[in-house]
């Protein structure tokens, strides 16, 4: 992997990481990242078997992998996965809050409530209830971020109907 070439296989050698919406797109590549360099991984999302698939292609990077279904939305759901990952991988060292929500439709036919659904995902799940910083395994810094773009009828990305919506939220851990 190419991030081997700038940076030591065992930068995170003897660490955890949890990856919201690892199961796919740019956060199993995140979680692809971490595991090249060394990371035990631990990566939630909706679908088992797609949590499997990308195990599976993990576990091919030398990590060892720990795929717990959980909806972001579901603080309960969350709670379980990360006590199951921590069961089986150790204390988290580094999380990755990537979940997202996404509807590919214009912005105006989009329904009050999947505005709310994209909201609930990207901002208030970055942070959890209460904040994920209760479960780190001590003292550090981690930043969640979560990007949705609704598309518009505007001209080309983030045209002038597009809406675009950017949290980023940093929390330290004691």
């Amino acid at each position: 992997m190419l991030v081997t070439e700038c940076l030591s296989k065992e930068l995170f050698k003897g660490k955890t990481v949890f990856v919201t919406g690892g199961g796919s797109g740019i956060n199993l590549g995140v979680a692809k990242n971490f595991a090249a360099l060394g990371a035990k991984v631990a990566i939630c999302g909706r679908t088992q078997e797609r949590l499997d698939a990308a195990a599976a292609e993990l576990s091919g990077l030398g990590a060892k992998v720990c795929p717990v279904v959980a909806d972001v939305r579901d603080f309960a759901a969350l709670q379980r996965a990360f006590v199951k990952s921590r069961e089986e991988l150790g204390s988290m060292d580094v999380l990755v809050c990537g979940a997202a929500g996404n509807f590919l439709v214009a912005a105006e036919s989009l329904s009050p409530n999947g505005f709310k659904t994209v909201i609930e995902i990207d901002d208030q799940c970055t942070a959890g209830e209460g904040g994920f910083g209760c479960w780190t395994s001590g003292p550090g810094c981690f930043a969640a971020c979560g990007i949705s773009v609704i598309r518009g009828g505007g001209e080309g990305m983030y045209g002038t109907h597009d809406l675009l919506n950017t949290s980023l939220s940093n929390f330290w851990s004691t």
